[in-house]
């Protein structure tokens, strides 16, 4: 409890007015700027109630400072005699400011002594959750709004192509498992980032030319989602793009499950180099190859199931790169992994049983052979059982391959 101060002056207040005070803090608001970029407040609400001691008052007047104004107050509200408390509500856009009141006593004689000064703080500004409900609101017009950290938590059925812009950085994205992204325009993909850092997790997507697409050095992590029946690839990583797939289902769309292209990068089954163990996707059912790595790209596949895709399970080519471990490649129409085009592909490594090490396997023939290379590339690594109706290995002569399995 604060001192009370004692009031002297010539209208005879009987004894000094205590200030008390208490605060209510409203979810953050979003202002458009002049300049189309936006601002993020949040409206305080104080409310301040104190003891009536006089007994001639014509009412009380309220003052406000902000600590860092230095200690000048201004008035910011009259209320009548008898009143006790009123409430002041301030907007704030930088958190952690302290604002401080007290209240007088006033009739036509003057104003009394001020009451005890009381202080509160409010809080920072900080990543919020917003709540994106698709029956009634637009994803994408909440994506516009969120700010760096911000979880937009997501219900319902969005029908729409959702497009990420490139200065959004680290927004989380979270279907809770139930939410769907229908991308309703067949010319373009059902989610398109460029966001500097984005997390997708827990949608099922479908529809549009693809299911995601990650493009132009954008960065997303793409976790525990459903991504089927899109009119291309189930996941598009491209230039210069990075993404990390884990514990996804990739099935049933019409070309490839996941494309790696255009001096991009991918890791497929886990997220960070220091796992034991992996979080495997299945990719299978899809028309075209299960992972396509291409155009001077690089990947790490480790750990996922991919099987009964139309056409390779891995195809590695163009000057590309591809780590594959541990992964169960199986029921292909094309080999399990087919390497070309001055590509280089590893099947684990010759020792080791971490994730990373492990050769793949194979449970049921891939329709061609285990391994295929064609126009030039490199194999290394262990065989496994890794196999198909045709075989273990196809490196025709002449064909500029070299077979450094074991």
């Amino acid at each position: 409890m604060h001192n009370i101060k004692q009031i002297s002056c010539s209208a005879r207040w009987k004894k000094s007015t205590m200030l008390l005070l208490s605060m209510i803090i409203s979810l953050p608001l979003f202002l458009a700027l002049a300049d189309n970029s936006s601002a993020r407040t949040q409206n305080v609400t104080f409310t301040l109630s104190w003891e009536d001691n006089s007994n001639n008052e014509d009412g009380f007047v309220l003052q406000r400072r902000e600590s860092r104004e230095g200690s000048q107050f201004a008035d910011v509200e009259s209320v009548g005699a008898g009143v006790v408390s009123t409430q002041d509500t301030v907007t704030d856009s930088v958190g952690n400011v302290t604002y401080c009141y007290r209240v007088m006593a006033y009739n036509g004689a003057g104003r009394s002594t001020p009451s005890n000064e009381v202080c509160k703080t409010t809080p920072a500004i900080g990543p919020m959750t917003i709540i994106v409900n698709c029956s009634t609101a637009s994803l994408q017009t909440a994506l516009l709004s969120a700010f760096p950290g911000d979880t937009l938590s997501v219900s319902g059925t969005c029908d729409e192509n959702v497009r990420v812009p490139n200065d959004t950085t680290a927004v989380f994205l979270d279907g809770g498992g139930t939410a769907v992204i229908n991308g309703v325009d067949p010319s373009r993909p059902a989610i398109e980032t460029r966001a500097k850092a984005l997390l997708i997790q827990g949608f099922t997507i479908t529809g549009g030319s693809s299911g995601i697409e990650v493009q132009r050095e954008s960065k997303a992590l793409i976790n525990n989602n459903v991504i089927e029946n899109t009119g291309g690839s189930g996941v598009v990583v491209s230039q210069l793009g990075f993404a990390a797939l884990t514990n996804n289902t990739i099935q049933g769309n019409a070309e490839d499950g996941i494309v790696v292209a255009n001096r991009a990068a991918a890791r497929i089954g886990f997220n960070n180099d220091t796992e034991t163990v992996a979080s495997p996707n299945t990719i299978r059912g899809n028309g075209g190859n299960g992972v396509t790595v291409t155009g001077s790209s690089s990947a790490r596949v480790v750990g996922n199931v991919i099987n009964t895709n139309g056409r390779y399970g891995v195809r590695v080519t163009s000057l590309s790169q591809a780590d594959t471990a541990g992964n169960m490649i199986d029921n292909n129409g094309g080999a399990g992994i087919f390497v070309g085009q001055k590509s280089v592909v590893n099947l684990g490594e010759s020792t080791g049983n971490s994730i990373f090490d492990l050769p793949n396997s194979t449970s049921g023939n891939n329709i061609g052979v285990g391994v295929e290379c064609a126009g030039g590339g490199i194999a290394a690594g262990r065989l496994g059982t890794l196999t198909g109706d045709l075989g273990l290995t196809s490196f025709p002569a002449g064909s500029d391959c070299i077979n450094d399995l074991m």
